[in-house]
Formats: structure tokens, sequence, C-alpha cells
């Protein structure tokens, strides 16, 4: 009885704050707007399990859902969403959205200096293509990622550093494979964009380094340059 009454007011204490986020009118921008497009494609649209949160700033986000016809019990997805925002940023968070149900007031906004607010993310013009000088060494760790990066089993990305000095790259397992655990963990993101995020962390972060390759596809209009 005692665990039945702290749940329900922990889902009371949910809902109220909720209620108060849904007071505010967020204003969020086109990167997080298209983070939640995929957030609903893993979900399906809604009939799948999930909740996404967005730092109040609109700058960043969160979700977590789950992609198995039965899942495992735990806290709400909007309760982990929520927390895990909060604890990734360092800021406060507020549930956007629960399986594909919005709970606040929100605007897209093009960017920061320009709060104009579009239906949809904008589609950008493609940018010019970048030269990145790179070794011989470094050139061949390219080509050695690329003859690895067709496994079906595993979702592969590639970074550079913007000085073109090393490359790292990072897998995660795809099907809902909890067995990487940490920053593969499924909870957090589909395979593709947590491997992604893992070999930019890797390589030194997104100041110091830009991802080059999805699997075997080029991510960036990046030129390699051999010294």
């Amino acid at each position: 009885m005692k665990n039945i009454c702290v749940g329900f007011v922990l889902a009371l204490s949910l809902m109220a704050s909720m209620r108060a986020d849904a007071a505010e009118k967020y204003q969020i921008d086109s990167e997080i707007w298209g983070g939640y497009q995929a957030y609903l494609r893993n979900i399906a649209h809604g009939n799948r399990p999930g909740a996404f949160a967005i730092t109040k700033d609109g700058h960043n986000a969160f979700y977590s859902w789950c992609e198995e016809t039965r899942c495992v019990a735990g806290p709400s997805y909007s309760q982990t969403a929520k927390d895990s925002c909060e604890h990734e940023y360092n800021q406060d968070c507020v549930v956007f959205a629960i399986r594909d149900e919005i709970k606040v007031e929100y605007e897209v906004v093009a960017s920061t200096a320009s709060p104009s607010a579009p239906s949809a993310a904008p589609e950008l013009d493609a940018a010019p293509a970048t030269k990145i000088m790179v070794s011989s060494a470094v050139r061949a760790d390219i080509d050695a990622y690329l003859r690895n990066a067709h496994s079906a089993s595993r979702s592969w990305a590639l970074a550079i550093a913007k000085d073109g000095s090393s490359v790292d790259s990072a897998s995660c397992a795809t099907g809902g494979s909890y067995s990487d655990g940490g920053d593969c963990e499924p909870t957090k993101g589909n395979p593709q964009e947590l491997a992604s995020k893992k070999a930019i962390k890797r390589c030194g972060g997104p100041t110091d380094c830009i991802l080059l390759y999805v699997g075997d596809k080029k991510a960036s209009m990046i030129e390699i340059v051999a010294q």
C-alpha cells in the first residue's frame, strides 16, 4: 500500500508540473522540431509508448521510448525523459509530448536570432563543401571505417576533428538490443542517433569535431584532401 501511495503522489506531482508547464508557451528551434519528428517515427506516431522532453529554452531535448511490443516496467516515460533531460543538459526541462500528444503550448522558430514561427522546420539550402586536410594515417583510418560500416546488426558513425588531426568511430547494436548499455542505451534514442553522438563525443565533442559519415553515407558537405 505504501508503494501505491508513493506512486500516486509522484503521478500527482508530475501532473501538477505538466499543468503549470502548459500555461507557458515554449519556443523550440527547428533542430529540436526535427528531433521530435524522429521521435514520432520511433514510436510509430503514438502506437508505441514514449515521452519527449525539452529544456525550457527550447534548444535541447531528450526522449524515452520502447520499441518492443512488451516493455520493461519501471518509471514512467514522462519522468524518465524529464529527469534524463535535466541530467544531460543541467537545465530545467518540461515534458513536451507523451506518445504523440503534445502537452504544452509551443512555436517553432528558425533560430534564436530570428524568432519567427514557421509551421514546420525550414528547409535549408545545401551548405558549400568544406575542405579538411588529413594525413595519410587519418585517410587510412577513414578507409578502414568504411570497410567495417556495412554491418546490418549495428549502426555506425564516424566523426572527424575540424583540423583533420584525427577521426573516431562508434557503433550501437540495432534491433532493440540492450547489450551495449551506456551511450547506446535504447531509452536515449534510436541506435543511429546514439552512435552519431557517441562518435562526436569520442572525437572531442561538437566544438572540435563534426560528423563525417553515418553508416557509409556522407553526413556533411566535407571534402577530405590528403596532405
